[in-house]
């Protein structure tokens, strides 16, 4: 419903109002003064009624006073009832009209992004359909622009906080996912697995084929790393020769079987030539049940790859 049809339901329902007080009033100053006899109504005692003396008995009330009464009342209410027409219409525009038009600019203002629609008809800008259309597109403005700023925060820490050799994330940020993660996994009743990625003998790789050597393949070996998880997951430099992998959602079977394909994987790539290189993999699940630390899930990880290493190294171990 348009402001205009606002307005005239309301005059119209005052106009109703006025015309039936105006009605009785004029019915009641035109009727022919009377008296009512109440030939039931009997006092024992004097009573003085407002209206009449004291009387007993029988009591004559004069209709005159209670005529006065009425129309007094009811010049009161027909000159509230003129009040309100006179205001009600400057009030109505004051409250009510007046602001939607700057409303509605406003708003639309909120929504210049591309592809929007064009700004709302001048001359349609009383409208309450338009005002009501225009917030809709403003909230969904404001979601689109929520959604952009949440990814661009997320791009910002994630180039705040990555290793400039493998192009990964850095521990600190690591740190602050797998502790989001934990505390996603206890609250939704999934698992969470961690995967940490040791190079074995990489100092005397180092030693052997110079340090140029060792950080072209901790960036092969990243990259190969990222060719193995989701989007959801996170792989990023632990520190060192190390590189810790963060599989959401994922349960032990499932984490053991993508450690085993990166050892496989990169011992296939390594097989043509002259510096090989092989990985021990420490794996560990942290279920919902579980009130681990992000230290003690951490822990356990490299716990398992130091065991993977004392075994001979190029081999998957899993901790619990």
């Amino acid at each position: 419903m348009s402001i205009r049809g606002v307005l005239i339901f309301v005059f119209g329902i005052l106009a109703v109002l006025g015309i039936v007080a105006l009605g009785l009033a004029v019915g009641i100053l035109y009727r022919p003064a009377a008296q009512v006899v109440l030939s039931d109504l009997r006092i024992d005692t004097l009573v003085e009624l407002p209206w009449g003396a004291p009387v007993a008995g029988f009591v004559v009330i004069p209709v005159d006073d209670v005529v006065d009464r009425l129309t007094e009342i009811l010049i009161g209410v027909l000159g509230l009832l003129v009040l309100l027409l006179v205001l009600a219409p400057w009030l109505i525009y004051r409250w009510a009209v007046r602001p939607i038009p700057r409303l509605n600019a406003q708003l639309h203002a909120v929504t210049v992004f591309p592809g929007n629609p064009p700004a709302p008809d001048p001359r349609r800008a009383y409208e309450l359909v338009d005002l009501a259309d225009t917030v809709e597109l403003a909230r969904q403005a404001l979601l689109a622009r929520d959604h952009d700023i949440e990814q661009l925060t997320t791009r910002l820490a994630k180039d705040t906080t990555k290793d400039p050799l493998t192009n990964l994330a850095d521990r600190r940020f690591a740190y602050e996912f797998l502790k989001r993660e934990l505390q996603r996994s206890r609250r939704n009743g999934l698992p969470c697995s961690i995967l940490m990625v040791d190079i074995d003998n990489f100092r005397a790789f180092n030693e052997e084929w110079w340090r140029a050597a060792g950080d072209e393949a901790l960036a092969e070996l990243a990259s190969k790393i990222q060719g193995f998880v989701r989007s959801t997951d996170l792989v990023a430099r632990w520190g060192g020769d190390e590189m810790i992998v963060i599989l959401v959602d994922t349960d032990r079977e499932g984490a053991v079987h993508v450690g085993e394909a990166i050892r496989s994987k990169l011992r296939e790539s390594q097989q043509q030539r002259a510096k090989t290189l092989t990985v021990s993999i420490g794996v560990t699940t942290s279920y919902p049940m579980q009130d681990a630390s992000v230290e003690a899930a951490y822990g356990r990880a490299e716990a398992a790859a130091s065991y993977a290493k004392e075994r001979g190294g190029d081999r998957v171990e899993f901790r619990p």
